[in-house]
């Protein structure tokens, strides 16, 4: 009877082993796995490149607006300035006029879709930027107390060890 009992205790102890052993692998995927921070830093990298590439967009269709303006005002100075005399020839310049504000008011729209989207894109970046100083400054708070968790498990898989090299010499061969 005593045979049994030291085996089921001996089984028992196995259990809680497997178990320390199991959180203690836990413990050390949490410790290398920086996936999360590695994520956001990306996201925020994406978020940059995005704005510059924005940025530069749209300083392009300020700059083919201020030309279009221009153009625009180059055909109302000759359409009001009375260069134009001839009816076919004012015909020409005033359909000329309405073709540029249409081009003029085009690039105005795209420009206005730039700023509202490099808006949008600020904003999901500076989240994502606080996100990313949340994780950097909470993660080596996180990262001592997994080491402490991991330094704890050790110990206990290391008196568990002990107390199943004292408990297995006891049980005979024949139990």
């Amino acid at each position: 009877m005593q045979a049994i009992k030291q085996l089921y205790d001996l089984q028992e102890l196995d259990w809680k082993i497997a178990d320390v052993d199991k959180r203690l692998a836990e413990v050390r995927a949490k410790l290398e796995d920086d996936s999360e921070l590695v994520t956001v830093r990306l996201r925020v990298e994406r978020l940059e490149a995005r704005i510059k590439e924005l940025a530069s967009d749209r300083h392009g269709a300020e700059r083919r607006s201020m030309e279009h303006e221009e153009d625009l005002q180059r055909v109302e100075a000759r359409l009001y300035g009375g260069a134009v005399t001839n009816p076919k020839a004012l015909s020409a310049a005033e359909e000329e006029r309405e073709f540029m504000v249409s081009r003029l008011r085009e690039e105005e729209d795209g420009l206005l879709e730039l700023m509202v989207e490099s808006e949008d894109v600020e904003s999901a970046k500076d989240t994502a930027q606080s996100t990313l100083d949340r994780l950097e400054a909470e993660r080596p708070a996180e990262r001592e107390e997994l080491l402490d968790s991991e330094k704890q498990l050790m110990a206990e898989l290391d008196a568990m060890g002990q107390s199943r090299g004292r408990i297995t010499p006891a049980i005979t061969r024949e139990s």
